[in-house]
């Protein structure tokens, strides 16, 4: 799950670094013209994706309730991961801007430290994640992410922001594809959909309202300030998080006794 989800990282940290270079060298429409062109790539491969039914089946198209497109097993390690989805989507949506604003040259190479840690990182964590728990690689994440909030409040230095993409891979990178993979745990194979569709679903209700909430602290009280509002934010994950897991031992628990 860590190596698959890294695709994905990998557009979203490459993707902005490649767009200012774009946009400065050429402009937007060019910029936006290129998107599209990627776009139809990826839905040329898509529709050619071949996905076997399970037991040889037909797909049932008859839903019962809410748990037939949500699993209510996965909606708390959803928010959790809505939680990162807010920190990312106000990080990347204004991390350009910031430093423009303290003068800082080269900014966008933040995306392409991210990216190149996210490589190093994520299958270590993966790896981790599975021999020890979620638990060994998501309270180390959650420190890391803390950093990199921190680092990029105050830097005013090109290098102290690459630390911070770093940071940012140690924390909400390393998570990311554990938390995923925990999901598909939670649901048996033939949910297996529904349980990476809720995951999903906390993913991109953050990656909706970060940019929102990010650009109203913003207008009113400064980019720093804005920063410093993640965390609150993550801390909120972090008391979902140790929630969700101390009921889920209770309840192994309960199971084994039984």
């Amino acid at each position: 799950m860590s190596w698959f989800s890294m695709s994905y990282v990998f557009a979203s940290a490459l993707g902005p670094a490649f767009g200012v270079f774009v946009s400065d060298g050429l402009g937007y429409l060019a910029m936006f013209a290129i998107g599209a062109g990627v776009a139809a790539v990826s839905f040329v491969l898509a529709i050619r994706v071949k996905i076997p039914r399970l037991n040889g089946g037909a797909p049932s198209l008859k839903i019962r309730g809410i748990g037939d497109f949500i699993s209510l097993k996965c909606l708390p390690l959803a928010a959790v991961i809505c939680v990162f989805a807010i920190i990312w989507g106000i990080v990347a949506t204004f991390i350009v801007l910031i430093g423009e604003e303290r003068g800082v040259m080269g900014i966008a190479l933040f995306f392409t430290v991210n990216a190149i840690a996210l490589f190093f990182t994520r299958p270590p964590a993966g790896r981790l994640s599975d021999r020890k728990g979620l638990s060994a690689v998501y309270y180390p994440a959650a420190v890391f992410e803390a950093l990199s909030i921190l680092l990029i409040a105050f830097s005013q230095q090109l290098w102290l922001f690459l630390v911070a993409a770093v940071c940012k891979a140690l924390g909400s990178g390393t998570a990311w594809p554990s938390i995923q993979a925990r999901c598909a745990q939670l649901e048996k194979p033939e949910r297996s959909g529904v349980a990476m569709s809720t995951f999903l679903l906390g993913t991109d209700i953050g990656y909706t309202i970060g940019p929102l909430i990010g650009g109203a602290i913003s207008a009113t009280f400064g980019y720093t300030s804005m920063l410093l509002s993640c965390l609150p934010i993550l801390a909120i994950g972090v008391a979902i998080y140790a929630f969700w897991s101390h009921c889920s031992k209770r309840r192994q628990a309960a199971d084994s006794a039984r």
